[in-house]
């Protein structure tokens, strides 16, 4: 995937520094119940990258490991589709002159949208705005106990729970995304795979 700071970020990172207080002064997001970890498996000159879950199953507490999702580039042009089809999901088309990418995605962006419309960066840069059936999310960046990740929750709620989640995993060299049961519910997962792989697009720079 693309390395390419400007052509993602806008006018703001995708990865930003916390304010204080949040948003609509709320509190900090409470964890979900449940949720599902995806791991982003980078991918090599024969093989996409992918969205994996790795979980232990049966008496023999053995892994196992299920395929979501698949990202391919080629060029300027990513493609994420679902694992073992060619269904694409979403593409982003990554601008050569170093400007704001488009993003789009059958279900719900019908045209092609510009990365900073899609994740509408605050007027300050501390956080961004992402509307979904006509809801208002924001992604922020949030330190807990000692540890960093961007997190997603519905604005302007009073007792915010926490929808999403992207973070390096134990190893420091693994980037996960958490996405909560009620966030899938309501269609937030390809939204947020997208934004993660616009994330991952400037790891070495944002997220180091």
């Amino acid at each position: 995937m693309p390395k390419r700071r400007h052509s993602v970020i806008g006018n703001a990172s995708l990865y930003p520094k916390a304010p204080h207080p949040l948003p609509d002064g709320a509190p900090l997001p409470q964890h979900p119940i449940s949720t599902i970890t995806l791991e982003f498996v980078a991918g090599s000159a024969t093989d996409p990258a992918v969205f994996v879950n790795r979980n232990i199953h049966g008496h023999r507490c053995k892994w196992y490991t299920r395929r979501y999702f698949e990202i391919r580039t080629r060029d300027d042009h990513t493609v994420i589709s679902r694992a073992g089809s060619n269904e694409e999901v979403a593409s982003i088309e990554w601008d050569k002159s170093g400007q704001d990418a488009m993003v789009y995605a059958e279900d719900f962006i019908s045209l092609p949208m510009l990365v900073s419309d899609f994740v509408k960066p605050s007027d300050d840069g501390t956080y961004r705005d992402m509307v979904f059936g006509n809801i208002v999310y924001v992604w922020i960046s949030l330190e807990m106990e000692g540890s960093k990740s961007i997190y997603l929750y519905k604005r302007r709620n009073k007792s915010p729970k926490e929808l999403a989640r992207i973070y390096r995993c134990v190893d420091r060299r693994t980037i996960c995304l958490d996405i909560s049961d009620s966030a899938i519910g309501v269609g937030l997962l390809v939204p947020c795979i997208i934004y993660t792989a616009l994330v991952l697009s400037t790891l070495e720079i944002e997220y180091a």
